[in-house]
């Protein structure tokens, strides 16, 4: 019986350090499970900040482009206007000197 006796204690220590290992797996398990889920947590709150951040991004680009092409839109109109400006003084200048030249040839002549 002795021997029966040592086999089932053996067994029965062998059963409570399987049971021992078990719950300290569990244990573990459940840390990690956490530190997942916090992890998960932290990653889904940086996602979001950047999602955030590429909306304010894109928008402020948006912003800039439409301001840049209304930049462009004003310069090209600036130039139209100063080219007709300078068509008109160009004008100007032909006829004044025409008139220049008629009074000096009346003097002259």
């Amino acid at each position: 019986m002795t021997d029966s006796g040592d086999r089932l204690d053996r067994i029965e220590a062998l059963v409570q350090a399987n049971a021992e290992a078990i719950n300290r797996l569990q244990v573990q398990q459940s840390e990690t499970d956490q530190l997942i889920r916090a992890s998960i947590t932290d990653v889904m709150e940086i996602v979001g900040d950047l999602a955030r951040q590429q909306q304010e991004t894109d928008q402020r680009f948006t912003t800039l482009l439409a301001d840049a092409r209304a930049d462009r839109i004003r310069e090209n109109a600036n130039a139209q206007e100063n080219r007709r400006e300078h068509r008109e003084f160009r004008t100007f200048m032909r006829e004044t000197l025409s008139q220049l030249q008629q009074i000096w040839q009346r003097l002259a002549g």
